[in-house]
């Protein structure tokens, strides 16, 4: 399995509980969609599943790293593409051994990666976005464009595991025939969470989430 989630529960600071019993697998390559009612926590699920909160009860076992496509709502405006994408560090690196002001540590950051410039700007261009620079401030964005930079990092860190939480919400209609033929062709463990049923019917099942488990 690349994805097993067993008797997951999360309860919010004022120990009001969001959903118990949630309980599923992922085989590895499935491509799966989860639904449920609006509130029901599916997107709270997905960042527990990310590593990102901490459950309640439960446990979550996940055989690769996850790599998340999130729902956004201003939350990453202060920060730039490259930041939003965790690559501004080794970029800054890079730079700085290009020009001959690199130190040691710069070597240690980078770890190895020359040609992450290139890796980032073909898989801006990928997700037909190429006119955006990593330095551009994520609040100069459009919403569409936003969600692409987070696709594009799947050109770039080739994750085996994939969560996406509704990535088709600020998608025009190109966007969306690129993010349905990378699934198509993708060879990674994808779980989304999404409403959108054209999306859901290319996807091989779906769980229905509820309060108290997961179907």
């Amino acid at each position: 399995m690349s994805l097993q989630v067993q008797a997951l529960a999360y309860a919010h600071p004022n120990k009001d509980i969001l959903f118990q019993n949630i309980t599923f697998a992922v085989s590895a390559g499935e491509k799966c969609a989860i639904v449920g009612d609006n509130g029901v926590g599916k997107s709270t699920l997905l960042k527990i599943v990310a590593g990102k909160l901490t459950p309640s009860a439960g446990s979550v076992h996940c055989a690769e790293a996850p790599y998340m496509i999130p729902q956004h709502f201003g939350q990453f405006d202060s920060l730039s593409v490259a930041e939003a994408l965790g690559m501004a560090e080794r970029l800054e690196a890079l730079s700085a051994l290009l020009e001959g002001r690199g130190r040691e540590e710069d070597l240690e950051v980078l770890n190895d990666e020359w040609d992450l410039r290139e890796r980032l700007e073909q898989a801006l261009a990928n997700w037909d976005i190429s006119h955006i620079e990593p330095s551009a401030p994520m609040k100069s964005l459009s919403g569409g464009e936003k969600t692409k930079v987070f696709l594009a990092g799947l050109d770039v860190y080739k994750p085996e595991l994939v969560l996406m939480d509704e990535p088709t919400n600020h998608l025009d209609a190109k966007g969306r025939a690129l993010l349905n033929e990378h699934i198509a062709h993708s060879n990674a463990t994808i779980l989304i969470v999404s409403h959108d049923r054209a999306l859901l019917n290319r996807l091989s099942s779906i769980y229905e989430m509820r309060s108290d488990g997961m179907r």
